[in-house]
């Protein structure tokens, strides 16, 4: 037997995919802030889109000073660290 992928379905579901996640920004306005990952070129256009605030993080800034597994963490932390600075966290405190 052999599976086959129909590209189609795959860019259909990407599609879809990608369509559901901007739902997370959709009804912001210009008093809200979007947080975005730099490094992906797709999360990176929905910016073009956003009505808010755009900030974006990326794991490239925050490697620096920081031994962390997995490429995951570098990318959470370099997030929270945007959404502190955007909630006026002292530095000090971050």
């Amino acid at each position: 037997m052999k599976i086959y992928l129909d590209t189609n379905i795959i860019h259909s579901w990407f599609r879809k995919y990608v369509e559901a996640k901007k739902t997370i920004f959709k009804y912001q306005n210009e008093n809200d802030v979007l947080i975005l990952n730099q490094d992906d070129p797709v999360v990176h256009e929905f910016s073009k889109e956003a009505k808010s605030k755009v900030i974006f993080f990326s794991k490239s800034i925050t490697a620096k000073g920081f031994k962390l597994f997995g490429e995951h963490n570098l990318y959470n932390l370099s997030a929270a660290i945007e959404v502190a600075k955007a909630l006026e966290v002292p530095v000090k405190k971050i």
